[in-house]
């Protein structure tokens, strides 16, 4: 059985009177490969942007474990600091540079 490495639990997120998210949960395990699919003002790009600390601990309900460990990011650079990074498909790719070197511009693995 693999291990869960990233739980997200009852996230709940609200914009004064909308809530974009409520009660969401889920778990990606070891080898998993997860892809959030639904319509426009679903609350994919929330849950995101919560789970890559764009949206602080604090802003919204609930709790993230990554490798079961509970983490509360206050910034995009707490959630890169535990290896979680968000690359936007509105992405300006370098014609001259592979996929990789694309995907890591800027911030070249150590």
């Amino acid at each position: 059985m693999n291990d869960v490495v990233l739980r997200m639990n009852k996230i709940s997120k609200s914009f004064f009177a909308i809530k974009a998210l409520e009660d969401v949960s889920l778990e990606l395990y070891t080898d998993e490969i997860l892809a959030l699919v639904g319509e426009n003002g679903a609350g994919k790009s929330t849950l995101m942007k919560i789970l890559s600390g764009s949206y602080s601990a604090g802003s919204f309900e609930g709790s993230i474990e990554i490798n079961n460990r509970e983490v509360r990011f206050h910034s995009t650079r707490d959630a890169e600091h535990e290896g979680v990074e968000m690359i936007y498909q509105e992405i300006s790719l370098h014609p001259d540079l592979s996929v990789a070197e694309n995907i890591f511009l800027g911030n070249l693995p150590r």
